[in-house]
Order: structure tokens, then sequence, then C-alpha cells
């Protein structure tokens, strides 16, 4: 006697729950690809600030 024919839900939660993790692994990576592209756009956006010393002084004489 086959177990599995026994009860119908254990069959079809199996194949379920594994589309279930392969939907959520793919969200994951969407998620990680979508941070990298933000890291890098704000890097790209806002460029390392001048050195501090720079612009502090202004000399007018002629």
């Amino acid at each position: 006697m086959n177990v599995s024919l026994q009860n119908p839900a254990l069959t079809l939660a199996a194949p379920a729950a594994g589309a279930g993790l392969m939907v959520m692994k793919k969200a994951l990576d969407t998620y990680r690809q979508e941070g990298r592209n933000m890291a890098s756009l704000l890097a790209k956006a806002a460029p390392p600030a001048p050195a501090p010393n720079l612009g502090t002084r202004l000399d007018i004489r002629v």
C-alpha cells in the first residue's frame, strides 16, 4: 500500500513548496541586483568631495 496515495494533500504540497522556494530565491536575487545597481547609481551621482581646504580663501589683490 502506498502511503502517498492515501493523502493527496501531501502529494500536492511538495511541488508547491518547491515552487514557492524558487520564487523566493528569484525575488532575493532580483533585490540583490537592484541593491547593487542603486549603490552604483549613488556612487556616480555623488562624487567624492574635493579637498576641504580648496575654495576657502579668495585672493582679490591685483
